[in-house]
């Protein structure tokens, strides 16, 4: 299974880091390519050591346990709320429920702080319960309660990001229980969510159904291939100096200072510094062949940006080392692994940081509480 999963990892990124040099629009350059390849080496490597090491056995500790399903059908009922403003305001607005959703969501929801809690709490507890779950030895309720809480987030901001989130989920799980079966499902999967994506591209971008193959291939290029190698070219700008950001603290730890921002900007007017990187990615501009882009980056950026060029390995290999310690412990991939690994397989798409990692899974770990 650990194989097997290493193994996906190591041709996945292969091909993207290679399209992305390969490509003669974005030059990237080697020193990029080469950090990034040594980045997913070391993932892989801290994997392998942690996974078989020998440990103390730890004494067994007692936990509080909490019902997955239940949690997931109160959070599904929270989108099913929110889905309703979201769809309602996109039917009189076409086309401008994402860009108000996040400058004035107060139209959309008329309370400024929804989508946030929505966003850095209800959100995040939802995709670490459905990490305890594997899709293809579960039960058909809780499946089902999976595909709600995907749907319904897609509903909620129209994005695309959340249906190639369960893909990911759901080709993992595959992976693991490995079964031939399994895979033919993927691949009947993959192309519904592929046409549900393309339908969301096109009412995105047209406001209407505009479905023809000639659209279609468009689609491919401009939203699915360019955007796995767009990352790579603004992770190099700031490699080469041609994109510089101050940073006033950690962007590693960023997350975290994001979320107390959101909690004292209610009495004192502020913008976080994780905030102002966001600015900046949205402010830098990319056009190849096919469209243009921006506000795209890599899992390696934050890390560069707070420790050069030590940043971005010696993290992939404390994320790879945290994997194999479940998996030694465990015998199984942990549902923290799970989300690491989502997270690492996206990783060419956004900025990723181990604050948006780990502090669900810690806070639950510091109350003893565990998902089931």
């Amino acid at each position: 299974m650990s194989n097997r999963l290493k193994g996906f990892i190591a041709i996945w990124w292969s091909f993207w880091i290679a399209a992305a040099y390969l490509n003669t629009s974005l030059s990237i350059s080697n020193l990029a390519t080469a950090l990034v390849t040594f980045s997913m080496v070391l993932f892989l490597v801290g994997w392998s050591l942690s996974e078989n090491l020998k440990f103390k056995k730890l004494p067994k500790e007692k936990y509080f346990y909490l019902n997955v399903e239940i949690i997931l059908l109160y959070i599904i009922l929270i989108q099913i709320v929110m889905s309703i403003f979201s769809l309602t305001y996109s039917l009189n607005n076409p086309g401008a429920l994402r860009d108000i959703a996040y400058s004035n969501p107060v139209e959309i929801y008329k309370n400024q702080y929804i989508l946030q809690i929505y966003t850095l709490l209800v959100y995040p507890i939802g995709l670490y319960g459905i990490a305890s779950i594997n899709f293809f030895s579960s039960t058909t309720y809780k499946n089902g309660l999976i595909l709600l809480f995907f749907i319904f987030d897609t509903l909620i901001t129209l994005g695309r990001l959340s249906i190639y989130i369960f893909f990911i989920y759901i080709l993992i799980n595959a992976i693991i229980i490995n079964k031939k079966l399994i895979y033919k499902k993927i691949a009947f999967l993959f192309i519904i969510a592929n046409i549900i994506m393309y339908i969301l591209f096109n009412y995105r971008y047209t406001n209407e159904l505009n479905i023809s193959l000639e659209n279609y291939i468009e689609y491919l290029e401009t939203s699915v291939f360019n955007y796995h190698i767009i990352g790579f070219k603004i992770f190099d700008e700031f490699i080469n100096g041609n994109l510089i950001f101050n940073s006033e603290s950690l962007l590693t730890f960023g997350f975290y200072e994001y979320i107390v921002s959101k909690f004292y900007s209610i009495f004192i007017p502020t913008v976080s510094n994780w905030a102002k990187f966001g600015e900046v990615l949205q402010g830098f501009v990319i056009q190849i062949e096919g469209g243009t882009y921006n506000a795209l980056s890599t899992i390696f950026l934050p890390y560069y940006i707070d420790f050069g060029i030590i940043g971005p390995p010696a993290f992939l290999f404390i994320f790879g080392s945290i994997i194999g310690f479940g998996i030694n412990r465990t015998g199984n991939v942990t549902p923290l692994g799970i989300l690491i690994l989502i997270l690492v397989i996206t990783g060419m798409l956004q900025s990723t940081t181990i604050g948006q990692l780990l502090y669900i899974p810690l806070i639950l770990i510091l109350f003893g509480i565990r998902l089931r």
